[in-house]
């Protein structure tokens, strides 16, 4: 019976570990870059601080932008598509963040986390993505101007 009761507790952190995160955020004025920055928190899977066999499940954080509005592939760990580039900008963030993006690229820029799951018996485990969040930052103006007249 107590071998059953584990493999049913593995099997339902399993599920759970591969459930996406939720990510919102909010675009603040920024001293560097364009002049604005990301702030983004997110809803950790409900697999995260479960105890399966003694050991609990740690997890943390990756942060992924794209430049644009971009989709994921659901069922895919990670942020990954066929038809969107998807770049790792953080890793090891804590647990539901915040995570800023100090410098964004004008234009649209979409985001996507994911859960990487230590302990109880996973070992680094990505998690599918979140939802993607798409926020559009005005272009920064041209710099540099010189001139010369004759």
């Amino acid at each position: 019976m107590k071998k059953i009761l584990a493999v049913f507790a593995t099997l339902a952190l399993a599920v759970a570990a591969h459930a996406a995160p939720a990510l919102s955020g909010a675009m603040a004025p920024a001293p560097s870059g364009n002049g604005y920055s990301e702030t983004m928190t997110w809803t950790q899977a409900a697999a995260c601080g479960t105890v399966v066999n003694g050991s609990t499940a740690a997890c943390t954080g990756n942060v992924y932008s794209c430049s644009g509005t971009c989709t994921v592939a659901s069922t895919s760990n990670g942020c990954t598509s066929t038809t969107s580039t998807w770049n790792k900008i953080a890793s090891s963030q804590a647990a539901g963040g915040p995570y800023t993006d100090s410098s964004p690229l004008g234009g649209s820029v979409s985001y996507c986390v994911t859960n990487v799951a230590t302990g109880g018996g996973w070992t680094a485990q990505e998690s599918l993505p979140s939802n993607v969040f798409t926020q559009t930052f005005p272009l920064q103006g041209p710099t540099g101007l010189a001139g010369s007249h004759n």
